[in-house]
């Protein structure tokens, strides 16, 4: 009965595996929703850190004072110095540097 059943179970197992290889392709549509469906989840928790966080002890400043690179420089220089964590900064300058960039080169990076 053991035996039966333990070789039930990796024939299933089997099966199983070889399904999951034999499934097709991800769409690449599908793929670029996701990516930037992850991208903004990023950015609206690098809002509300960039509000929890930064305003603590800084004004609020918009983002636009200044450009994507100086938040970069700006946000890893404050990641040290108020020790944010790693994975907060990331969000913060996701954030910063996406809001810093006016819409026009945001939607058509071309000039098209």
């Amino acid at each position: 009965m053991f035996r039966t059943l333990f070789i039930t179970g990796v024939v299933l197992a089997a099966g199983s595996s070889s399904a999951a290889l034999a499934q097709p392709a991800p769409d690449p549509a599908a793929q670029a929703r996701a990516a930037e469906d992850a991208l903004a989840d990023q950015i609206g928790r690098g809002a509300e850190a960039w509000v929890d966080t930064c305003a603590r002890c800084h004004n609020m400043r918009s983002p636009t004072e200044m450009s994507p690179e100086d938040w970069d420089m700006t946000v890893n220089h404050m990641r040290v110095r108020a020790n944010i964590p790693g994975d907060l900064a990331e969000d913060i300058k996701a954030f910063l540097m996406m809001s810093s960039t006016p819409i026009e080169e945001t939607e058509n990076p071309d000039g098209n």
